[in-house]
């Protein structure tokens, strides 16, 4: 793919949803039956319409692209793309934690995927990073526990997340693979019919009631996706990643 291809995708990206995110948020308005859960749901459609009309971005926040892709990377051709995209868009990086300048580069994440892994790109602001987080769960927990601890986390960060929201979940592996699993989960169809452990914590998360925008109804989370990984057997790493309602993507 040539750069300029890359750059109108991310581009595109920040305009317009996939199909899969898309279906998910009309299934959630088919469904919802509380009257304030429903007035945000035909807001968020009314957004998503205007976007991809007037290629606006979805979302003021643009976020910061993390690429996951196999090796060898062209890495500067990647950051060329996200430098050159992101002139349209908003800066939303700083250089350094404390000194808070504006880093008009907007340096991309590219982290290294697996080999049977499609090479893709995820968009995240703020807020959906702000929400996740990494679990060192007890090694002998059963799924049972862990499926109740992943579901007590979202619903306790779900209101800050621009709801509903969508879930990946890397269980396994060192910590920061654990945590690169879950953001590969977010790059997954999320259409396709879910397991069993994450329709349960699917099922938990929605009992919550927070509902669209934290308005009220039963559309808290709108897909659960959990990756697995190999471990050491004294560890229980427990990556959770979360984006708003606003899931952006893109394959490379």
């Amino acid at each position: 793919m040539t750069n300029k291809k890359l750059e109108e995708k991310i581009l595109r990206a920040n305009y317009e949803l996939t199909p899969d995110v898309s279906a998910c948020i009309r299934k959630a308005l088919k469904n919802e039956k509380n009257p304030r859960g429903r007035q945000f749901l035909k807001l968020i459609e009314e957004n998503i319409a205007i976007a991809k009309k007037k290629s606006f971005p979805l979302c003021q926040d643009t976020g910061i692209v993390s690429f996951h892709v196999g090796a060898p990377a062209d890495i500067r051709a990647l950051r060329e793309a996200v430098r050159k995209s992101y002139g349209r868009l908003r800066d939303s990086q700083v250089k350094k934690p404390f000194d808070r300048k504006v880093d008009k580069r907007n340096l991309p994440s590219v982290n290294l995927a697996p080999d049977d892994f499609t090479p893709s790109f995820l968009i995240r602001g703020g807020g959906a990073m702000n929400c996740s987080g990494l679990m060192s769960a007890n090694p002998s927990s059963d799924a049972n526990c862990i499926e109740r601890e992943i579901a007590a986390f979202v619903v306790s960060k779900a209101p800050y997340c621009c709801p509903p929201v969508f879930v990946g979940v890397g269980i396994g592996g060192a910590p920061h693979d654990a945590m690169l699993a879950s953001e590969r989960m977010l790059l997954k169809d999320q259409r396709k019919p879910m397991s069993r452990m994450e329709n349960k914590i699917y099922a938990e998360i929605n009992r919550s009631g927070i509902g669209p925008g934290g308005w009220g109804g039963k559309n808290t989370v709108l897909c659960v996706r959990i990756g697995e990984l190999p471990m050491h057997m004294a560890t229980m790493s427990v990556g959770i990643s979360m984006s708003c309602w606003c899931l952006r993507k893109g394959k490379i």
